[in-house]
């Protein structure tokens, strides 16, 4: 009975002492709160809970709330497509009426239609319709030369919201392009008519494209599609053109999104946009890059007008001072002969004005030689001089 006892207590001392070292050794496991997914909240992206290394929320992608920058699509390989400025022409339509554009100068793309918002009561479906090859293709013979001439042509609305054409120069997929490169050109050049009496004329690059679209610009529809743009006016005859011309240091900037300088070596696609609750009909023609330094060479004669006026002012105060001088001073010694000098010298020089001065030198010739017989003489001889 007693080896029972003892045995008893035993037995409770030693599971006492078991639940003690359960309790003692949760301390260290207890502080790092980790498992093999770490945290109540935790991802592989990051945010406010923890990612695979567990404890306090920091994540493999590091960081709370942590975000990869944004990269250019595999398919935009750096460096991008560049022209040579060798081939302006971007479409004159000429060749057919497809809606790839030409492949010079390394570009690749086409044209699209776009109708950002809903059609208002009353409107028109906007044409052409893209259909299934999605580019839309121009219209024959409606150029600005007339038969055989063609042009793009889009027509419908009023739209809720931004309405459309558009030209892409480097695409991977249709209507998503890499940027192209096209410093090498001053600008853009196009013909166009019809209605409304303003269209704004938009540049897009990858940081004002969203990332959906191929682009670097985050924050969706709502931060991006910030082009450089700026608004053209058409004739008020719809049937007459309109050329109109757009050196890039002509675009302006949008106020909202990321605000990035324009840069013509990444640019994406040219817009012609329709504001909303607009009706639309119009036409573009012969589309182009501006190029060959045309700005600069305007510049350079500006510069070689005024240069040329500086010069004729000179010399005309220079021909009537010096033949005054050299008349009267040198007429009462006998001199004339320097002042018949002084005279035709600086008329030739100066002008008429230098001719003026030699004449007065004569004068005073010859009321020098009232004043003596050799004064007289010299007089004469001034007189015959300056005449």
């Amino acid at each position: 009975m007693l080896i029972s006892r003892h045995l008893g207590s035993l037995c409770l001392i030693l599971a006492a002492g078991a639940l003690a070292m359960a309790g003692c050794g949760s301390d260290d496991d207890d502080d790092s709160g980790a498992d093999s997914t770490g945290g109540s909240s935790g991802s592989d992206d990051g945010g406010t809970g923890g990612g695979h290394s567990g404890g306090s929320g920091a994540s493999e992608s590091g960081g709370a709330g942590g975000e990869e920058e944004p990269t250019l699509p595999s398919e935009c390989a750096d460096p991008f497509p560049s022209a040579t400025a060798d081939y302006p022409v971007i479409d004159d339509f000429d060749d057919d009426v497809d809606g790839p554009i030409p492949d010079d100068d390394d570009r690749s793309g086409a044209w699209y239609s776009f109708a950002n918002g809903d059609l208002e009561d009353g409107g028109a479906e906007q044409m052409p319709d893209p259909g299934t090859h999605g580019y839309i293709e121009a219209e024959a013979d409606a150029g600005d030369e007339g038969d055989g001439d063609n042009a793009m042509h889009t027509w419908g609305g009023p739209y809720s919201d931004l309405t459309g054409i558009k030209v892409v120069f480097s695409e991977y997929e249709p209507g998503a392009a890499c940027p192209y490169d096209a410093s090498a050109y001053d600008g853009i050049t196009f013909k166009i008519r019809g209605t409304p009496s303003t269209i704004r004329v938009s540049i897009g690059m990858p940081e004002t494209t969203p990332v959906s679209e191929g682009g670097l610009c985050t924050g969706g529809d709502a931060n991006c599609w910030n082009f450089h743009w700026v608004d053209v006016e058409l004739d008020e005859d719809a049937e007459a053109w309109t050329t109109v011309e757009i050196p890039w240091g002509d675009l302006d900037e949008r106020t909202y999104g990321p605000q990035v300088d324009f840069d013509a070596s990444r640019i994406t696609e040219i817009d012609w946009e329709v504001a909303e609750s607009q009706e639309f009909d119009f036409y573009i023609d012969d589309l182009a890059f501006l190029g060959d330094g045309t700005a600069g060479q305007g510049g350079a004669g500006g510069a070689g007008g005024a240069a040329g006026g500086g010069g004729a002012s000179q010399a005309g105060a220079a021909g009537t001072s010096n033949a005054g001088q050299g008349g009267q001073a040198t007429a009462g010694q006998g001199g004339a002969p320097n002042a018949g000098q002084g005279g035709e010298a600086t008329a030739g020089q100066g002008g008429a004005s230098a001719g003026q001065g030699g004449a007065s030198a004569g004068q005073g010739g010859a009321s020098a030689g009232q004043g003596g017989t050799s004064a007289g003489q010299g007089g004469a001889s001034a007189g015959t001089a300056g005449g």
